[in-house]
């Protein structure tokens, strides 16, 4: 008899499936359910256990993991009449690692520990080739002792899981910022290379020199940095200096007929950056300008009067 916990497996699409095969690889005892039915085919031939229910998916579980499409999928199956928050034994934990609103995930919390259950988020950061592979990471949160006890399950699943915080929420929304931000980079490589192919520069030559440089890394590793300090003097690129190079941009863009939407953004950005009298600053200190927006305290900043007219 298995000492792993028993999991139900609500989801079969081109994400679950690879991470349920994982699974019964692993010998966790699996127990299946897909609203179309035919998905569970190959499982079972592996030896999972198809279930007719959500009621019988989940009933008998130690560990429910839902992989679904978004907050109406996840609604159905949880809230459902017979569905996993009514199914569900207590101590039971629900994993759910699907990219919802941190409304439902308040909810699931909510519904969940009225039950004497667990509700732990897991968004997947990966495709799903990593997902067959284990190779996904995960950003997790959720109670400590759910977290514990998914150990195994996280190990079989992922080569890196990172507690995030205590409350179903927090990966929600470290997921979302997550894929914000990977949005907002790939729309910036793809005005660079229509800028430089439009210029006469070869696309792939400018690819080049971002990857011969490291870009990537670079940015994430510093300017990440001064971000998350608020570092931002000494500058070696002033936000004043930022401005006149992303200006220069802006205007090759017009000659040569470039759409920058973003680069238009980030210049209205970085102008009221230097209008705030952040001029001087690293040009990071964009940032600011977003915690002063965002009503977060914004600290005082040595030599943070230079470099424009105060806001």
């Amino acid at each position: 008899m298995s000492s792993l916990p028993s999991i139900g497996f609500v989801g079969l699409g081109a994400m679950g499936t690879p991470m349920a095969t994982r699974l019964l690889e692993a010998g966790f005892p699996l127990t299946v359910w897909n609203r179309t039915p035919e998905r569970a085919a190959a499982l079972a031939a592996a030896g999972a256990l198809p279930a007719a229910t959500l009621r019988e998916v989940a009933a008998g579980s130690d560990i429910v993991i839902s992989v679904l499409f978004d907050d109406t999928a996840v609604s159905g199956v949880a809230f459902a009449a017979d569905g996993l928050v009514e199914a569900m034994s207590p101590g039971a934990i629900h994993l759910s690692c699907s990219t919802i609103s941190p409304a439902l995930a308040d909810r699931l919390e909510e519904e969940h520990r009225n039950r004497g259950q667990h509700a732990v988020s897991a968004p997947l950061l990966g495709s799903a080739a990593m997902a067959a592979a284990g190779t996904l990471y995960l950003a997790a949160s959720g109670p400590a002792e759910a977290i514990d006890r998914l150990g195994p399950v996280f190990s079989a699943l992922a080569q890196k899981t990172l507690v995030v915080g205590e409350r179903a929420r927090h990966a929600v929304v470290a997921k979302l910022a997550n894929n914000f931000l990977i949005f907002a980079v790939t729309e910036g490589i793809g005005e660079a290379l229509a800028l430089a192919q439009k210029s006469g520069l070869p696309r792939a030559a400018m690819m080049d020199l971002l990857w011969e440089t490291d870009f990537a890394r670079r940015i994430f590793a510093v300017y990440g940095r001064k971000v998350l300090d608020r570092a931002f003097e000494p500058a070696t690129a002033p936000a004043r200096l930022a401005l006149k190079d992303l200006d220069l941009a802006l205007a090759q863009a017009a000659a040569s007929g470039t759409s920058m939407a973003a680069a238009g953004l980030l210049r209205e950005r970085l102008a009221k950056t230097v209008a705030r009298g952040w001029g001087d600053l690293e040009f990071a200190a964009v940032a600011l300008l977003t915690d002063a927006e965002s009503g977060l305290p914004v600290p005082h900043v040595p030599g943070s009067s230079k470099g424009g007219q105060s806001a």
